[in-house]
């Protein structure tokens, strides 16, 4: 790795249980690699769907109801998803998915591993336990074992604590200060915000963009 490559700070906000979130994780990956030049430094921040959501999360179908209107209105837009979703390589298993969680927890393990360099094989496993096994993201233990299964030992006593729980809060406030009303959010140098999950090629000129305006 070249030591004098540009740098870009890219902040991702993001909620684990948005679908679009996941396509547009699939989409920032092949932005990245169309600049190998150019060294992408992207920082998860927390962004909640649904920060209403108890704790103990919701039954999926009452969530879709109330959502979309009813089951038919919720395949129509998750069908939509899945479409685009399948053009990048992203598989999602709607059917499976029993209860909506509260996603705070998810955000914690997150910013855990990203504290230690390893934020990409957590957020990994979260979306595919989520939208390809139907896992509950939001219940201590399953996170916990998703942890473990993916490598990083034993979380279950900071998946119980309060640790960053603070952090996550004040990034989805920072999110809705800034007027962020969905996400993916890409927040490219701190100058230029592209919203959605835009095709490679947008993510690639919103760096660029950044890098130029550096430079300036």
């Amino acid at each position: 790795m070249s030591e004098d490559r540009p740098i870009v700070d890219l902040d991702v906000f993001a909620d684990i249980i948005c679908p679009w979130c996941a396509v547009g994780d699939a989409r920032l990956a092949k932005a990245i690699a169309l600049i190998p030049e150019i060294d992408i430094r992207p920082r998860w921040r927390a962004f909640q769907l649904n920060p209403t959501m108890p704790p103990q999360g919701m039954d999926r179908r009452d969530y879709i109801n109330a959502k979309f209107g009813g089951p038919a209105q919720g395949a129509q837009v998750y069908d939509a998803v899945a479409a685009a979703g399948a053009e990048d390589g992203v598989r999602f298993d709607f059917p499976a998915i029993r209860r909506t969680p509260n996603t705070v927890q998810a955000h914690r393990l997150i910013y855990w591993a990203q504290a230690q360099g390893c934020a990409r094989p957590m957020i990994d496993a979260l979306y595919e336990a989520y939208f390809r096994a139907g896992r509950d993201i939001g219940d201590d233990e399953t996170l916990a074992a998703i942890a473990d299964e993916a490598g990083f030992g034993d979380v279950s006593d900071f998946v119980a604590g309060d640790a960053l729980r603070d952090a996550v809060k004040l990034d989805d406030a920072e999110a809705r200060r800034i007027g962020v009303g969905g996400v993916p959010l890409f927040l490219f140098g701190r100058r230029y915000a592209l919203s959605g999950a835009q095709p490679p090629e947008a993510i690639v000129r919103g760096i660029e963009a950044a890098l130029a305006a550096e430079a300036a």
